[in-house]
């Protein structure tokens, strides 16, 4: 009776430890997801090291600044002419 006793509560406890909400199915999902924020933390870290790196040398250099509001806001220097062309009009060419 005991030995049956401790064999169903056994079989319980291991159904609960395989096939549970908490068991070893869970205990893999888990571990994929931390796998997964891992290597979003990788990046996230490695992108803000280039942004530190790229900050400084804004800072740091003339040339840098310069070449940065030329690229991402179009701006020019003094002494420069911009020519814009423009496609042609499709109403034009009919």
């Amino acid at each position: 009776m005991l030995l049956g006793l401790l064999t169903t509560m056994g079989v319980a406890l291991l159904y609960g430890i395989l096939f549970g909400d908490q068991g070893v199915r869970r205990f893999l999902e888990l571990r994929g997801t931390f796998a997964d924020r891992s290597t979003e933390v990788r990046k996230r870290v490695e992108r803000n090291s280039e942004l530190r790196n790229r900050l400084a040398g804004l800072r740091s250099s003339d040339e840098a600044l310069a070449e940065t509001a030329r690229v991402n806001l179009g701006m020019v220097d003094e002494d420069e002419i911009v020519y814009v062309f423009r496609p042609p009009d499709s109403d034009r060419m009919r």
